[in-house]
């Protein structure tokens, strides 16, 4: 007997290589999360065969998971420096097999010393999802050589980070400011803070749509940064849709956007590099605006310094960082379609010198970030819709005795979405989800680097088609890059794409057809006239038959409890006759359901041992 083992696709390129030597660093090696959070623990040792400096670092992140299971976070830090936060896929009985890879050459300098190594995957197996998560990790280091030289990176890279044993941040409301004290070095000229933060449980999971999870609130977060207590930098977080989001199916093989490589936010703080450099301790914390149950939440502070000198020198200038994004909330209801829009604006500005071996230099930030979400809830033909977009443009300006070095990014996230209010994890589902990056650098003027990428991806359930229901996602991955010398028309660069497509057909009833079928017997009104015998018959075959293809058809990750409650909501509002009847074929299913369950675990328990 052998099983399918379902795997990942995605449009995402590999992460490019160079063709120098290298070697590998295993990290983790078939490492077993079962039921907790314990984290894994080891030591790192810097590879001995191909020393510092690098011309690039990659990680690879394997997973496996044999038997059902549900979307997990993981994390992955080298001396307690987040350097990969994820998500699982969501496993089906026969399992998934999975692999990631990333630049992790940013975190270089960790690299150069002894570290621990920790990893992170709370996991639950029981009964109803059994499966156990097997985890592989390593980084490849590419040495350098005479026509390539490794590029500029943090001369230190500082974890702000809970606890050893669990080093995600956990804030309990949207006032809490968590954080960690640090004594930092005194020869700073260049800062930025990678956030990483990611949302869990339904009302924050999905904190784009309250009316989708009934938890109410302002459909708008933002990560906001304070060094010793006061306000410094922003983040707006990306909607991410995990595997199990809305319908699981739609994300079977091709995941959301960053569902299993999470990158982090990434805020600049130059302008205050001074401010970081006078202070010693020096605290950093984050709020997160609007929240109502869980975040998790660590950062990374990269650290450029003078190694001219012990001690820089610096101060703000001026600043322009409101507490609060301005926002606003409209409600439209016009017969039956209740129409919800909110939006939020923030402009920033933060502009501030350092004083160094090589000068005085200016460094000045600037931001505007615009939000926008409506949702639109049709309370007849109980359908929900969101629509939610973010706009960050940014502009850093650095001028000092080595000349002026401009950077301007501009970057997009859009969400665009529908579900069925009724049943939205067995309904149709669309989802389109979109994110733009485009970023250009100037030097003294001329252009010297131009990059820009763009992924979306398309998710959606078709039918009902009597008998035939089926999911599809593509996903759609574009990008193109140059650096040192780089044409004045962007029509002269080559653009690169990749898509991939992921489709499945099931033979039964679809949910909706489900739905359609129950209201339909519904109307119809039972009678114990003999003339009438033949009808009952009829509905309890048509009861039976719609029960079994929903099961059947979900029960990979539909759990049995869910199925049951939601036919019970739904015959509590039936003719007595039909409430009856729906109950009995329920508990039936049910049970034939259970014991299948039973005799397919048994298999995949036999096929292990042998």
């Amino acid at each position: 007997m052998e099983r399918s083992v379902a795997t990942v696709a995605t449009a995402i390129p590999p992460t490019s290589r160079p063709d120098t030597p290298s070697c590998v660093v295993p990290l983790i090696r078939s490492h077993a999360f079962s039921t907790g959070s314990t984290p894994f623990t080891s030591r790192f040792s810097p590879p001995t065969t191909c020393p510092s400096p690098w011309l690039k670092v990659v990680l690879d992140w394997w997973g496996r998971i044999d038997g059902a299971q549900y979307d997990r976070v993981a994390g992955l830090w080298i001396g307690f420096v987040e350097i990969f936060r994820a998500t699982t896929p969501l496993s089906l009985p026969n399992g998934v097999f999975w692999h990631v890879d990333k630049d992790v050459s940013e975190y270089s300098s960790l690299f150069t010393k002894t570290q621990n190594i920790t990893a992170i995957l709370p996991n639950i197996v029981a009964s109803r999802v059994p499966g156990t998560a097997y985890v592989n990790a390593s980084l490849t280091f590419f040495t350098t050589s005479l026509g390539a030289r490794a590029p500029p990176e943090p001369d230190v890279v500082v974890p702000i980070f809970a606890s050893p044993d669990s080093p995600w941040f956990s804030p309990r409301n949207s006032s809490e400011i968590v954080g960690s004290t640090m004594t930092l070095p005194r020869n700073i000229v260049r800062a930025s803070l990678e956030i990483y933060a990611t949302a869990h449980s339904p009302c924050d999971e999905f904190w784009y749509a309250p009316d989708l999870t009934g938890c109410g609130g302002l459909p708008f977060r933002e990560v906001k940064v304070f060094i010793d207590g006061t306000l410094a930098g922003i983040a707006w977080p990306f909607p991410i849709m995990y595997t199990g989001a809305l319908n699981p199916s739609l994300w079977r093989p091709v995941p959301g956007i960053e569902a299993l490589n999470i990158s982090p936010y990434t805020v600049n703080l130059t302008p205050l590099a001074g401010l970081l450099t006078n202070r010693s301790p020096t605290s950093i914390g984050f709020q997160i605006a609007n929240f109502l149950s869980s975040w998790r939440i660590d950062a990374d502070l990269l650290l450029y310094l003078d190694p001219s000198v012990a001690t820089t020198s610096g101060a703000l200038l001026s600043e322009t960082l409101p507490t609060n994004a301005t926002t606003a909330q409209t409600t439209v209801v016009v017969s039956a379609q209740v129409n919800q829009t909110t939006t939020a604006t923030r402009v920033i500005s933060l502009l501030g010198f350092v004083n160094s071996s090589s000068g005085h230099a200016l460094a000045d930030v600037r931001q505007v970030m615009t939000f926008n979400n409506q949702q639109i809830l049709d309370l007849i033909g109980f359908t929900g819709h969101v629509f939610q977009t973010e706009t960050i443009a940014t502009i850093i300006r650095v001028s000092g005795p080595v000349g002026v070095l401009v950077q301007m990014t501009n970057e997009t996230y859009s969400l665009n979405f529908s579900y069925d209010t009724y049943l939205p994890r067995i309904l149709g589902a669309d989802a389109d989800s979109a994110v733009s990056h485009q970023e250009i650098t100037l030097t003294e003027g001329a252009i010297t680097q131009v990059g820009s990428y763009s992924d979306a991806v398309h998710a959606s359930t078709y039918g009902p088609i009597p008998w035939i229901s089926g999911e599809k996602t593509i996903e759609l991955y574009r990008w193109f890059s140059c650096a040192t010398e780089c044409p004045n028309s962007t029509k002269a660069i080559t653009l690169s794409t990749r898509q991939v497509v992921g489709e499945r057909i099931n033979v039964g009833l679809t949910g909706s057809e489900l739905v359609a079928l129950l209201f339909l017997l519904g109307e119809v009104k039972m009678s114990t006239n003999r003339r009438n015998i033949a009808q009952r018959s009829f509905l309890l075959g048509g009861y039976l038959l719609a029960a079994f293809g929903i099961v059947f058809s979900y029960l990979e990750y539909v759990n049995l409890e869910t199925y049951h409650l939601t036919i019970l909501q739904f015959l509590e509002s039936q003719s007595p006759e039909i409430l009856v009847t729906g109950l009995g074929v329920s508990f039936i299913v049910t049970k034939l359901a259970l014991r299948w369950r039973a005799r397919r675990s048994e298999g995949s328990e036999r096929f292990e041992r042998n």
